[in-house]
């Protein structure tokens, strides 16, 4: 009868125990939902406050930029353009396109054809790192370069010759997807993630 007793005994014990530790990542699974969704909430807030710069340097007039796209059918690349586009009109500068139509051997044609035009800059979505003879050559003839999401992170990379990489930071957004993931599914998707190593973004 003791020896019995004491297996029950210790058999409610183990389970106080299990209960108690499984407790614990239901709780943490919980909070990951809740924080999910608030950090969703944030982000999808709209007419944000813009937090860059609103002051800046006079542009000099009677100049010509290049917009070298990755892919036109992209509609982020469509869409950096024409802000590029946008931005040129503003300050009455010459806006040329030239669509790298999804490849790198028509980023590089693409590239050699805008360096020969000799604008004053360059604007490239493409990756930089893959091009560095041909903006090598750009910058030994005055060219500047702006990468817009040409570099794995943003800002300026001169070791890219890119004066700045206008992008936001790829960790942020990749935990930005994945917190939304979370929060649409409340915790219950799954996911693949895919990646592209054409891209160093």
């Amino acid at each position: 009868m003791r020896v019995s007793m004491r297996s029950i005994q210790l058999a409610g014990v183990l389970a106080i125990l299990s209960l108690a530790t499984s407790a614990a990542p239901v709780a943490a699974w919980a909070d990951a939902v809740s924080d999910a969704k608030a950090v969703v909430e944030e982000y999808s807030k709209p007419n944000a406050p813009w937090t860059g710069p609103t002051t800046g340097p006079k542009a000099e007039a009677g100049k010509s930029i290049v917009y070298v796209s990755t892919d036109q059918r992209n509609g982020g690349a469509l869409g950096a353009g024409e802000g590029v586009k946008e931005a040129a009109e503003k300050i009455g500068w010459k806006f040329t396109l030239i669509d790298g139509q999804g490849s790198p051997t028509s980023w590089l044609a693409g590239l050699n054809q805008a360096i020969a035009l000799k604008p004053a800059g360059i604007a490239l979505f493409a990756d930089a790192a893959s091009l560095q003879d041909p903006i090598k050559k750009g910058v030994a003839e005055g060219i500047k370069f702006v990468g817009l999401h040409a570099a794995s992170l943003p800002g300026p990379a001169p070791d890219l010759n890119l004066f700045v990489n206008i992008q936001e930071d790829p960790r942020e957004i990749g935990k930005a997807e994945a917190d939304w993931a979370i929060a649409d599914s409340n915790g219950t998707a799954r996911v693949v993630v895919l990646s592209h190593n054409e891209y160093a973004i």
